[in-house]
């Protein structure tokens, strides 16, 4: 498959957040909200020091055919990065592969954990049968030393 069918993962517009809002403000005189800030220029997703979540949908078949998916059902590797900005910032993620209609065939995830380097979290699927046609990508972080100061993961 291809090296990385997430076409603009840095970009908001990639993403639906599902928990936060976007765009961090480094204001203590404002209401302190969950927040997740993109920033394509610099290659990163940050978050403040409550949980952002982002998700995003990857179409199989905007790359492959459906014929190919189902006979060959080649391996479909997500691999995400993850750095921590000033200590051990909290992340958690979930890898989904489904169906046309977004039944979930096979996935992998993990609870909060805490990421003291870069850490590359991946999975592989592989042997899923036929139908495979979406993944989703579900990230979450949380910064974990003070908001309106240092930012996460």
């Amino acid at each position: 498959m291809s090296s990385n069918l997430l076409a603009d993962p840095y970009n908001q517009g990639t993403w639906d957040i599902q928990a936060g809002s976007s765009g961090c403000t480094a204001s203590i005189d404002g209401p302190l909200t969950s927040c997740c800030d993109f920033d394509p220029s610099n290659q990163r997703i940050r978050t403040s020091y409550q949980e952002c979540k982002i998700r995003a949908e990857i179409d199989l078949t905007s790359t492959h055919s459906t014929d190919y998916l189902d006979s060959y059902q080649p391996q479909i590797v997500v691999s995400v990065e993850l750095q921590t900005a000033y200590s051990q910032d909290l992340a958690k993620f979930e890898f989904e592969l489904a169906n046309d209609d977004g039944q979930v065939l096979s996935s992998h995830s993990n609870i909060w954990f805490h990421v003291v380097a870069t850490t590359t979290v991946e999975h592989t699927f592989s042997d899923y049968g036929a139908g495979a046609r979406r993944v989703f990508v579900t990230l979450a972080g949380k910064d974990t030393e003070h908001w309106a100061g240092y930012y996460g993961t």
